[in-house]
């Protein structure tokens, strides 16, 4: 979820070389930058209250940030879990940090440190999870992030004559606290209930290690699969001139 903003800083980044047919308000960073890293950074922050409403201007549309909407993550782990997640809202990720970024423009890699204060989210769900017992639900989803770090590699290639490029995004996280709220657990038996979310919340690093993996990996699809949406159309030279 946090890893949209990694998406979003990533995009940001790029759309921040486009020509001139992009929205005025984007500041380009030429590959010949003394400061690469700087400058799209400062690009990233100018670019904020835009990516936050999913409006950059001219009709230069995004998906926005606040909430940001997630339409589905598939998680299945074998035999200790099998989770489907749905129709997501996340609060929280306009209010990223950019803590540190490594642009390598000749290999073109960007690799991105964000911090996230807090996400908040709310969805559907349907889960079967063995952690000290075996879990079983459908319904409702809440749930709370603090303190999320988030690192972000980036890569980019040449796929075609005109130069035009293809990204990969590989996420990874680590939350300093987690809190969960999954309705109708057991069949909403309420004693039950009640329990499982308590067990689930007094040992949420032991259900994050198993969420991560696939959360991980749903998200770097999703954000690659974005970027490249938008970027479809750009090339090298017009992403990175000189």
């Amino acid at each position: 979820m946090r890893f949209t903003i990694l998406l979003y800083l990533q995009v940001v980044l790029l759309v921040s070389h486009i020509s001139s047919e992009l929205p005025k308000i984007i500041k380009v960073c030429p590959r010949s930058s003394s400061d690469l890293n700087k400058c799209i950074i400062e690009s990233i922050e100018l670019l904020r209250p835009h990516i936050t409403i999913g409006d950059l201007g001219d009709n230069f549309t995004v998906p926005k940030l606040e909430p940001l909407s997630i339409d589905e993550i598939i998680i299945d782990n074998g035999n200790d879990l099998e989770a489907n997640f749905k129709n997501l809202s996340v609060f929280g990720p306009s209010k990223f940090n950019v803590l540190n970024l490594n642009t390598n423009i000749t290999q073109m890699q960007f690799d991105f440190d964000l911090e996230l204060p807090s996400l908040e989210f709310f969805g559907d769900y349907s889960i079967v999870l063995n952690i000290l017992i075996k879990f079983r639900g459908k319904g409702k989803l809440k749930g709370l992030f603090k303190n999320c770090k988030t690192h972000v590699k980036a890569n980019a290639k040449i796929i075609d004559e005109q130069n035009h490029m293809e990204f990969t995004l590989d996420v990874k996280m680590k939350v300093s606290y987690a809190q969960f709220e999954l309705q109708n657990l057991f069949d909403n038996d309420s004693f039950l209930s009640k329990l499982g979310n308590r067990i689930i919340n007094d040992n949420y690093e032991i259900f994050l290690n198993e969420l991560k993996p696939g959360l991980e990996k749903s998200l770097g699809k999703i954000f690659s699969n974005i970027v490249n949406n938008i970027l479809k159309n750009s090339t090298y030279d017009e992403m990175f001139p000189e």
